[in-house]
């Protein structure tokens, strides 16, 4: 599959120091899959869809907001109605400066050296802040001065949102781990255990705080994680579905169709055929 280089320097004008636009996508010939040599912001307003980002797929709806990394690979796949985003480009040197000057102790954010970037699902009426404060900056000289003023905000917004989303959850960073890493076949074949044993908890105590912590059972919790993992794979791949299907930990293929049929309403052959087209 082809992927795309886009450049900085294409996108602004004589004197821009940040590129700021609003995109609805519609289908595959909107934006391919691509990297590029700047960093980016973008937000989800309107519609729906899914986002290819560094071989996964993650489903999009309004609020979200990810941090795309220079190194990050991605494009988008759009619903039925369409997938508005609003997007804000920068020079990557502006990366250093902030880290330097705010983050130098963090790995988080930009920073991160996990395989997916930093998402986080906002609430409406933050995005609708960050969108407005965008619109009034993008109207004005596009300069350092207004785009540091942009980006600073949306940080600010960012870890206002997390701080509340700390205070009213305490997931434990044990938890946290383990969600993050478990995402491929070793600890699917494990099934239960393979997320238990990245906990480093007892069983029980682990399905008591995932209750707790995202309203769901352990099993639940695990099911989703190999069915979102089986999607990527039907996409993205040719591997046939009873490959996938074992990587998944189900040796079943009746099973795991009802698994896959459950999470994604439709049967892995039939999203496989639907989403390679768009792809």
């Amino acid at each position: 599959m082809e992927i795309k280089n886009f450049s900085f320097s294409d996108f602004i004008q004589s004197g821009e120091c940040f590129h700021l636009a609003r995109t609805t996508v519609y289908n595959k010939q909107d934006i391919s899959l691509h990297n590029h040599d700047y960093a980016e912001i973008f937000w989800v307003e309107e519609g729906s869809g899914y986002h290819l980002i560094n071989g996964q797929k993650i489903e999009l709806v309004p609020g979200h907001l990810l941090l795309i990394r220079p190194s990050d690979t991605h494009a988008f796949l759009a619903g039925k109605n369409g997938l508005t985003i609003m997007n804000f480009a920068f020079a990557v040197e502006t990366l250093q400066f902030f880290k330097t000057r705010y983050f130098n102790d963090s790995n988080a954010y930009f920073w991160t050296l996990d395989q997916q970037p930093f998402s986080i699902l906002l609430e409406m009426e933050t995005i609708k802040k960050i969108t407005k404060r965008a619109e009034h900056y993008g109207m004005s000289c596009r300069s350092n001065l207004y785009g540091d003023s942009l980006l600073l905000s949306i940080l600010r917004f960012i870890k206002i949102h997390e701080q509340s989303y700390f205070d009213a959850n305490h997931i434990p960073g044990w938890l946290s781990h383990a969600v993050q890493h478990y995402t491929g076949p070793a600890y699917f074949k494990m099934g239960i255990q393979g997320f238990v044993d990245l906990c480093q908890r007892n069983a029980d105590h682990v399905n008591r705080s995932v209750r707790k912590c995202y309203g769901v059972t352990l099993t639940e919790l695990v099911n989703k994680a190999r069915m979102n993992y089986a999607a990527v794979q039907l996409s993205l791949t040719n591997v046939p579905i009873k490959i996938i299907a074992q990587n998944c930990g189900i040796n079943t293929l009746s099973h795991f169709y009802n698994q896959f049929n459950h999470f994604h309403h439709q049967s892995p052959s039939a999203y496989r055929k639907n989403t390679q087209l768009i792809v």
